[in-house]
């Protein structure tokens, strides 16, 4: 259906009413990851029919005339633009109070960054954090999300200027507010040790990083030293272990680029082992691990025209 709309020029739009409508903003609003983890995932080929026939014809016809990349690309573009839409409208409707439209306003910042519109979601986080000084104060820990959020864009352009004096200001509310062991100051450690890191500040870039895994070892607790899974995991407890898995993995980087290619392949590989326990051995992230490995294994290679 989708495909439809792209070739005849006709209007996309999904049936909703007024309660699934507000039900899918409160979402969007309370972690728009995840719809974009969905649309990530999408991939025509796992579409199913009510006919089995029925499903024959529409993947000869996808095969014939666009093929299923191409297709879930197509998809994918339609449902951001879909989503662009319904948040942007939202922002226009009436009898929505301050709280309300700062929720939205964050949430469509988001899908303006999942589509690299850097300065339209730099405006709204920029509206969003009059609101928020306002409503929670200077030190509040929504100013702090803001300011985390505009480092990431301005990292994001590879503009360096104000992104760790914004990543500071967030930690440093975080810190006040949570406590020196929690999940979003390890978050913060590590943006700030991937500024460093792109900086070529390996030194401090290393010291943050284990800041940040020792914060995330002790949430994930043992569960993360082990990759033998004998239990399922929450959402959350995957979410810590995996937590680990990016601190080892962004570790391995740092001394990667310092040529010190044993603690290098030890920490891409305490990185990979967690990675395949928790998603399986065919994920984007575990590639990415198998990648660095071998660029690394590649690189203790005296003579590269055998590798």
């Amino acid at each position: 259906e989708i495909y439809c709309t792209e070739v005849t020029g006709s209007f996309f739009e999904v049936a909703m009413s007024a309660h699934e409508q507000d039900s899918f903003l409160i979402a969007m609003c309370e972690n728009a990851e995840v719809f974009f983890g969905m649309l990530a995932a999408i991939d025509v080929e796992n579409s199913q029919a009510w006919n089995p026939e029925d499903l024959k014809r529409i993947f000869k016809v996808v095969a014939d005339e666009v093929g299923f990349s191409k297709l879930n690309s197509k998809v994918k573009a339609k449902m951001r633009e879909w989503v662009d839409a319904t948040l942007k409208e939202s922002l226009g409707a009436v009898g929505r109070d301050n709280e309300e439209q700062v929720r939205i306003k964050l949430s469509y910042a988001t899908t303006l960054c999942a589509t690299a519109r850097w300065d339209e979601a730099l405006d709204l986080y920029e509206q969003c954090l009059t609101v928020c000084k306002e409503v929670d104060g200077e030190h509040g820990l929504s100013v702090a999300a803001i300011y985390n959020n505009k480092a990431l864009v301005y990292q994001s352009k590879g503009e360096s200027g104000d992104c760790l004096d914004l990543f500071q200001a967030a930690l440093n509310i975080r810190r006040r507010a949570l406590g020196p062991r929690h999940r979003l100051v390890a978050d913060t450690l590590n943006n700030i040790g991937i500024e460093f890191r792109r900086q070529g500040r390996f030194a401090d870039a290393l010291s943050v990083y284990d800041e940040a895994l020792q914060i995330r070892l002790l949430m994930a607790g043992e569960m993360a030293i082990s990759t033998t899974r004998e239990n399922s995991l929450s959402p959350a407890e995957e979410h810590d272990q995996l937590s680990v898995a990016d601190s080892f993995h962004n570790i391995g980087i740092v001394y990667d680029a310092k040529g010190a290619y044993e603690r290098a392949i030890k920490n891409y590989q305490r990185a990979l082992d967690i990675r395949i326990s928790i998603l399986g051995k065919n994920h984007l992230d575990v590639a990415v691990s198998l990648n660095n490995l071998a660029t690394v294994y590649e690189s203790q290679v005296p003579d590269k025209k055998n590798v």
